[in-house]
């Protein structure tokens, strides 16, 4: 393959896996049971309180997707794995795996996760690849509707 066909490829791989891991996050987390969602949002809440911005104030002002993929990152790091079988977090978040620890600016803090803000770089609502993952999602068993769930304002 020529050299540009092949950063094609990865560039449409990384966004399909970016609508994958933000649509599992999504429409996931209801199919757990109550501990395992429990534990997921608590992991959520710590990373969230390690930046400058508390728990609270990122749940408002987050949209839809980047709150989606924080749960699937905080999923991962729960050792909680996707509910569609042969799917797992490790490799659908292969490709921003070097984002996994931001440094802290100010010494003394610790370090917060990054890998969801790196994954959203790559996820497009409207994009060909989130059409494709959303099938992919309806063909295994996970009602994902068409329009995003976000809320009208």
């Amino acid at each position: 393959m020529w050299p540009i066909n092949v950063i094609r490829k990865r560039s449409r791989d990384r966004r399909f896996k970016a609508a994958l891991v933000v649509l599992l996050g999504q429409y996931t987390v209801d199919r757990l049971p109550p501990e395992q969602r429990a534990r997921v949002e608590a992991e959520m809440d710590a990373d969230f309180n390690r930046t400058d911005t508390p728990a609270v104030a990122a749940r408002r002002c987050l949209g839809w997707a980047d709150l989606a993929a924080s749960r699937a990152t905080a999923m991962e790091r729960a050792g909680i794995e996707p509910v569609v079988a042969g799917l797992s977090w490790s490799e659908l978040l292969r490709p921003w795996r070097f984002s996994r620890n931001v440094p802290a600016i100010v010494p003394f803090t610790p370090q917060w996760y990054g890998r969801a803000g790196a994954l959203m770089n790559d996820f497009h609502v409207m994009g060909a690849a989130t059409i494709g993952a959303k099938q992919f999602l309806r063909a295994n068993g996970i009602d994902v509707p068409d329009a995003d769930p976000s809320p009208t304002r």
